[in-house]
């Protein structure tokens, strides 16, 4: 009889453990049930600019609003530019503001992502944009 129970507590946990290690649905643009479905992209990837001032990455999502408890976040770094003191680089959306210090040629790398808060305190998140701009500044 113990040995019975054993036997049935062993199918019981392997059973459990192969459901419990399953992951729970994603609610991700990528799922059916997260609807509707976000795209990125940039105004533009050919930028000029000049040493000093603010040149503007803007960023366009469709669609243009996100629901309660969605955010975009942005990402930037200069991936090759000038030698020299590096670009300011502050992030946002819509718009990523690049102050470059050095004339020259600046490649940027632009990631937009897309992150869900769950009401269970988590949050997952989704690259909708990772793509380089080309930023050419002239000196002041």
């Amino acid at each position: 009889m113990k040995i019975w129970l054993i036997l049935l507590g062993l199918i019981f946990l392997a059973i459990f453990g192969v459901w419990a290690e399953s992951s729970p649905p994603s609610i991700l643009p990528d799922n059916l049930f997260c609807q509707p479905f976000f795209t990125a992209s940039l105004e533009s990837t050919e930028l000029t600019g000049q040493v000093g001032s603010p040149t503007m990455v803007r960023i366009q999502l469709e669609p243009d609003s996100i629901p309660f408890g969605h955010f975009i976040v942005s990402l930037a770094e200069v991936v090759k530019g000038p030698d020299g003191p590096e670009a300011d680089i502050l992030t946002g959306y819509p718009e990523i503001k690049v102050t470059p210090k050095v004339a020259g040629d600046y490649l940027i790398m632009v990631r937009v992502n897309l992150i869900i808060k769950s009401s269970c305190a988590g949050a997952e998140a989704s690259t909708l944009l990772k793509q380089m701009v080309h930023l050419i500044v002239m000196p002041e």
